[in-house]
């Protein structure tokens, strides 16, 4: 399994589309078998959520993102654990052990990313 977590710094970014890196971690039985952090593309709609199936990304760990990226991963087949905070390396350990769930953090605004982020609450 194949595990992205989106990344502001050290931690998990709060909002999808603005992230500067992310954390791509292979995932077997449990244990990571190698990870890499790789830029992010800057914000422009819909290039975020477009890298991670060319990745074979089955989940993607975020803070807060727009309906928007939750509907083009989620077509992608891709689960979205939003709400997550923290650093990331210790939000990918809590995710493997199944202490992580998704907070269903939703942003609103244009195309899902700018304004207020409403986390904790999914609007639709």
């Amino acid at each position: 399994m194949i595990i992205a977590v989106v990344m502001e710094g050290d931690s998990v970014s709060s909002h999808f589309g603005r992230c500067e890196k992310y954390m791509l971690a292979k995932v077997e039985d449990g244990l990571i078998e190698s990870s890499s952090i790789e830029a992010a593309p800057g914000h422009e709609c819909g290039a975020l959520a477009g890298i991670f199936p060319r990745h074979g990304v089955e989940t993607v760990i975020v803070g807060g993102i727009g309906a928007g990226a939750i509907s083009h991963l989620r077509s992608a087949g891709i689960n979205v654990v939003s709400g997550a905070s923290g650093r990331a390396a210790q939000v990918l350990s809590d995710f493997i052990g199944g202490s992580l769930e998704s907070q269903g953090a939703v942003c609103q605004g244009e195309h899902g990313a700018h304004g207020e982020c409403h986390h904790g609450s999914e609007h639709h």
